[in-house]
């Protein structure tokens, strides 16, 4: 139990139910009875449920292998592989994105077809995901941002993984035009498991939150990715960027907060770390893309997840 559901290790597990041993014996034959206690006493790992998804293979929404995920229709990458996202997750990802897209429609210029999001870090198994943790905020077409909140792909594709793999901020360029980006799309592999990304974007942003990674490495990872792309060209400049930093920043102080108080049936579980370390290809001199320098990550002072739910088990 402790290990299904991360309970950490500062948390009692309370045990309250049933005598199953008891009810087992009063349905079952005798005989049949005496041999799975005497199995559960010889060999007790086969009678025991895996902490482990025994799913493999094809993401869900979707029938057929993974690897032929890349060839599916937008319409059906638009919502497939949706996995189980908390609503108190949800709403807190919802409410900081709302704020973002605010900021950034407040300005005297336009900025048309704004999506803001928030992307998780989650562990699946032995599986290390990204899922978007709440609707887009914003002012783009319905179609652009409805339906998508839940949906997991892998963290090493697109801008998202771009920024992901570097642990860096990464923005268009203020130069960059509609070929360029897509160009890098493609090279970034983002129709492996996304739908395709409009032909009209001209500005993309990806801001990784970081947290310390476990005490036996002693580096950092990501637990959160914000989002932002737009249609109005050179949008996301030094200044923006400055104030999304500080805005993720205030974000992380409330969460940290949150994740010590004691809050009735609500805890934020952080997730155990997945077998492979974060990271992956890292690809250079994508046309229209920068790996942002100038200004350092938002990073948490403590080992974070984004993952509030009702819980059994909480702070006492």
């Amino acid at each position: 139990m402790q290990k299904e559901y991360s309970v950490a290790p500062d948390r009692i597990i309370r045990r309250h139910g049933t005598l199953r041993d008891e009810l087992l014996r009063d349905i079952l034959d005798e005989g049949f009875f005496k041999k799975l206690k005497d199995r559960k006493v010889e060999r007790p790992l086969e009678l025991m449920q895996s902490a482990q998804p025994r799913w493999t293979g094809g993401f869900f929404d979707y029938y057929g292998p993974s690897f032929k995920a890349r060839s599916a229709t937008n319409a059906v990458k638009k919502s497939w592989r949706k996995e189980y996202l908390p609503t108190a997750t949800e709403i807190i990802a919802s409410a900081f994105c709302s704020a973002i897209a605010g900021y950034l429609s407040s300005g005297p210029s336009a900025v048309q077809d704004l999506r803001v999001t928030l992307h998780r870090v989650v562990t699946i198994g032995d599986e290390e995901v990204m899922q978007q943790a709440c609707e887009y905020a914003g002012n783009s077409s319905p179609e652009r941002m409805l339906n998508t909140a839940g949906r997991t792909f892998p963290p090493i594709h697109a801008t998202i993984g771009l920024s992901y793999s570097t642990k860096k901020i990464v923005v268009s360029q203020s130069a960059a035009n509609k070929e360029e980006l897509a160009t890098s799309m493609t090279q970034l592999n983002l129709n492996q498991a996304s739908r395709s990304m409009s032909k009209n974007v001209q500005s993309l942003l990806a801001i990784p939150l970081l947290c310390p990674d476990s005490a036996e490495t002693g580096g950092e990872r990501v637990f959160c990715m914000l989002y932002a792309d737009s249609f109005s060209k050179a949008w996301f400049s030094s200044d923006v960027i400055a104030v999304l930093v500080d805005m993720c920043k205030t974000f992380l102080r409330e969460i940290e907060r949150l994740s010590s108080r004691k809050i009735d049936r609500m805890s934020n579980y952080t997730y155990q770390a997945p077998t492979t370390s974060q990271g992956g290809e890292l690809k250079n001199n994508l046309p229209g893309l920068l790996i942002y320098e100038d200004l350092s990550p938002p990073k948490a002072g403590i080992s974070l997840a984004l993952n509030f739910d009702h819980a059994d088990f909480v702070l006492i």
